[in-house]
């Protein structure tokens, strides 16, 4: 039974390093990159070590505590956050939204990734069941980004068949807050009838269905009345994906991150 676990402890690590090299190759670089190496490195030193963690005294004796502790907390950590997404995810649209928020995620160059073209195709399938709502394309350009990713989004929309007129871009946020926040502002100077100065206009931001919920948290904070709808992540981006949103989502409640 014991060399089951440390030969299945050793495997997971070695298979969660080879899934980062295949993202590495894949996809721009972003901390969700580099946990599953971080995960499958303490895995295969659990694996190696799992003798003098389970025999060993003194120092061993701390480390065995030690890893305890963090297997219960990262346990935890992520099974909370699969339920706060869970819960936020089966919440519906508002019908009496204003306007909804694309919101930017990596570019390939000039083209959209697959995370932001399912974003994209979620908000359209949802525009043509509204079409009075206008679409916000926000996000702007990154060190490794040829063009701003709004301006990404708005050449997809256009090319399958959105009108120009019913596209607002939002091309200077680097994070989730700024998305909101200029937002709004691009709402108002391009929209000015949908704002008041008692009443900010109601909105739908999409984005993938792990980001729903620090998204409208951050939208709770700024003083802002949303809903959200989740556009579906591929499986094969999800483990990364959901890894780095526990991070955030924790940095979000303790440091109130972006």
């Amino acid at each position: 039974m014991r060399l089951t676990v440390q030969w299945l402890l050793i495997g997971s690590g070695a298979a969660l390093i080879l899934y980062t090299f295949l993202l590495m190759a894949r996809v721009n670089f972003h901390l969700g990159v580099i946990l599953p190496a971080l995960l499958g490195l303490a895995l295969l030193a659990a694996g190696f070590l799992l003798p003098h963690l389970l025999d060993g005294h003194g120092v061993w004796t701390w480390l065995r505590v030690g890893a305890l502790v963090a297997v219960i907390i990262l346990s935890a950590s992520l099974l909370l956050s699969g339920l706060l997404i869970h819960r936020q995810l089966r919440q519906r649209p508002d019908p009496g939204t204003d306007a909804i928020v694309i919101l930017g995620a990596g570019l390939r160059g000039d083209r959209v990734s697959a995370t932001l073209a399912a974003r994209l195709r979620t908000a359209l399938n949802w525009q043509k069941d509204h079409p009075e709502l206008p679409l916000i394309v926000s996000g702007g350009q990154g060190p490794d980004e040829w063009i701003s990713e709004a301006e990404a989004m708005s050449r997809w929309l256009i090319d399958h068949g959105v009108s120009p007129d019913d596209i607002i871009l939002e091309d200077q946020s680097v994070n989730t807050r700024e998305n909101l926040q200029f937002a709004v502002q691009r709402l108002a100077e391009a929209r000015p009838e949908l704002s008041t100065a008692s009443e900010a206009p109601h909105l739908l931001i999409v984005t993938s269905d792990y980001h729903v919920y620090r998204a409208a948290r951050i939208a709770e904070k700024l003083g802002l009345e949303v809903s959200t709808l989740g556009s579906p992540t591929l499986a094969w981006l999800l483990p990364a994906d959901f890894l780095r949103e526990t991070v955030a989502i924790i940095h979000f409640h303790l440091l109130g991150g972006t």
